[in-house]
C-alpha cells in the first residue's frame, strides 16, 4: 500500500514492523526506508517481535524507538536493554542464534542507527569531532 501510494521512500519511518512478509523486506530495503523498532511496547502489546536481523541483514536501516504509549519507559537505555531481551527471547522461540543482537548492535541501533533513520547521521549519532555532541564535549573540556 505505501508503495503503491507512493509513500515508501527513504525519508519514510515505519514503527514496529512486526508482521513483515519477503516482499515487504525487499520494498524496504529497495526504497531505503527505515524502521523504528520499538521492543518495549511490542512486548508490553503482546503483537509480536520485531526481527531486527532479517532488518539488518537486508540493509535496512533500523534505530530504536521508545514508544511508551503501550510501554513502560521513555528511555532510549531501556528500549536498548529491550531489544537486547527481545533479540535472546525470539532466538530461543525460533531455535535461529542469529536472531541474538550483540552489544554493540544494539549501542549502534539506539545511537547511529537511529540518526540513520531519521536522515541525520552526518550531525548526530556518536561523538565524532564536528557532530552536535562531538561539539558540545569539546566546550565543556
Amino acid at each position: 500500500m505505501y508503495l503503491a501510494s507512493g509513500l515508501l521512500t527513504s525519508r519514510t519511518i515505519l514503527a514496529h514492523c512486526i508482521h513483515l512478509q519477503p516482499r515487504d523486506l525487499a520494498n524496504l530495503s529497495a526504497s531505503r526506508a527505515g524502521v523504528a523498532h520499538n521492543p518495549n511496547s511490542n512486548t508490553c502489546l503482546r503483537d509480536g517481535d520485531c526481527r531486527v536481523r532479517d532488518l539488518l541483514d537486508r540493509g535496512i536501516k533500523v534505530g530504536l524507538g521508545t514508544d511508551c504509549s503501550a510501554g513502560y519507559m521513555p528511555s532510549i537505555h531501556d528500549a536498548m536493554r529491550s531489544a537486547s531481551n527481545v533479540s535472546r527471547n525470539l532466538a530461543v522461540r525460533e531455535g535461529e542464534g542469529r536472531y541474538v543482537l550483540g552489544f554493540r548492535e544494539v549501542v549502534w541501533l539506539g545511537t547511529m542507527g537511529g540518526a540513520e533513520v531519521v536522515g541525520m547521521e552526518d550531525s548526530i549519532g556518536n561523538f565524532e569531532k564536528g557532530k552536535r555532541m562531538g561539539r558540545v564535549m569539546a566546550r565543556r573540556w
